[in-house]
């Protein structure tokens, strides 16, 4: 019981940020699959829909309630900031195989490094959070 305590306590701790952060629109579920291994975290949104997909690391838990409070608001702002990728998305096709080579990586750079500078500003006005250990 206590595995999936820690799935519910996470989903409610995201449902309370994403309304602070005026993302309550959004329909957010949480996997119970894990993150890519080089990441903490990550989120999908739907390419039109206002529905993501969010996973952690199997570490997580174990994590500081500031770390885990920094990590899942650096995923929320790929929320606030999906609508701007998928228009970034939509260039591949158009701009061929060579033109999205050279700025694919180029704006996968600048748009981690936007949304983590967004996180580490907005993150200390949030909520910790007290997620389960584990």
């Amino acid at each position: 019981m206590a595995r999936a305590d820690k799935w519910i306590a996470l989903e409610a701790y995201v449902s309370d940020l994403a309304l602070l952060l005026d993302l309550a629109g959004w329909e957010i579920t949480i996997s119970r699959e894990p993150a890519e291994p080089d990441a903490h975290a990550d989120i999908d949104p739907h390419a039109q829909r206002r529905s993501a997909e969010l996973r952690v690391e199997a570490g997580f838990y174990a994590l500081s309630a500031e770390r885990q409070r920094l990590i899942i608001a650096h995923e929320l702002g790929h929320l606030v900031h999906a609508r701007v990728d998928r228009v970034v998305e939509n260039l591949e096709d158009t701009l061929g195989k060579v033109g999205w080579a050279i700025l694919e990586p180029n704006y996968t750079d600048a748009a981690e490094r936007t949304v983590e500078h967004w996180a580490r500003l907005v993150a200390p006005y949030l909520p910790l959070p007290s997620l389960p250990k584990g």
